[in-house]
């Protein structure tokens, strides 16, 4: 099937649960902090992420997969949670803090509310991640849209987030056999929506025509921006209850509401 057009995977958000697995990371670590996860202290520990993060736009900078953030790597700022190679955010853009110091800061900002001591945050935080890479929740219907994709088309994922984190993932869950190539912002030193990281998964599928490759994803500035600057097919996954686009932002070539609509539109 090496004359067949590729379809290019986002993870997080798209194909990866991402809000249950970094709610389930979330509570996990409370607990090793001896905190009870309630739904007042997980409000907390959000808050506190998020006010260290900063606002971010739909997809923007963060990290998904360094305990963070969808759109971003893994691992960072809200909208998710876990990234990898972006942003410092609000804090960070000052040139105040690192990143690193963001994703322990947040847990010493929670501690430090309910009057919990003599914790390492360091190891606290380093559990977090430990426990987001053991997150295989899927979005619903995925693994069945990647059975009907696979018929006809190559597929490749590209996330922005953590080696650590993904690849654990992948390994473990039901869809890490279905790509051939995986790329993850970490690994590149890049993070979508930056021309580097498309440029790379394209030299790894072994440089398709641009037009015969589809990129799914549901970050509309990290996803979309950078299939479309690449000259890719573009379908955002625009899931119903999310904030409108705004006329600033970039536009797919197509806009699905749920997943489970993909192999009709790309005839699968």
């Amino acid at each position: 099937m090496t004359d067949a057009p590729w379809v290019l995977f986002d993870l997080d958000g798209t194909l990866f649960d991402y809000e249950a697995a970094e709610s389930a990371a979330v509570e996990a670590t409370l607990r090793e902090a001896g905190l009870a996860p309630t739904p007042a202290v997980v409000a907390d520990y959000r808050r506190a992420n998020a006010a260290l993060w900063g606002p971010r736009g739909r997809g923007g900078p963060p990290p998904a997969a360094l305990g963070g953030g969808r759109g971003g790597p893994v691992g960072g700022p809200p909208r998710g949670g876990g990234g990898a190679t972006a942003g410092g955010g609000a804090a960070g853009a000052r040139g105040e803090t690192t990143p690193d110091e963001l994703r322990v800061e947040r847990w010493r900002t929670v501690l430090a509310t309910h009057g919990v001591g003599d914790v390492d945050t360091d190891a606290l935080s380093a559990a977090y991640v430990a426990h987001l890479a053991q997150g295989t929740q899927l979005i619903a219907g995925a693994q069945a849209v990647l059975d009907r994709i696979a018929r006809d088309h190559r597929i490749a994922y590209i996330t922005n987030g953590l080696a650590d984190v993904q690849r654990p993932r992948l390994r473990d869950s039901r869809i890490g056999d279905y790509a051939e190539v995986t790329v993850i912002s970490d690994e590149v030193g890049a993070a979508k929506p930056d021309p580097i990281i498309f440029a790379t998964a394209m030299a790894r599928m072994g440089g398709p025509d641009p037009g015969a490759v589809t990129m799914v994803g549901d970050s509309l500035s990290a996803d979309i921006a950078g299939g479309n600057a690449a000259g890719l097919a573009t379908v955002w996954v625009a899931r119903p209850g999310g904030p409108p686009p705004g006329p600033d932002e970039p536009v797919p070539t197509h806009r699905i509401a749920d997943l489970r609509e993909l192999p009709a539109l790309l005839g699968a």
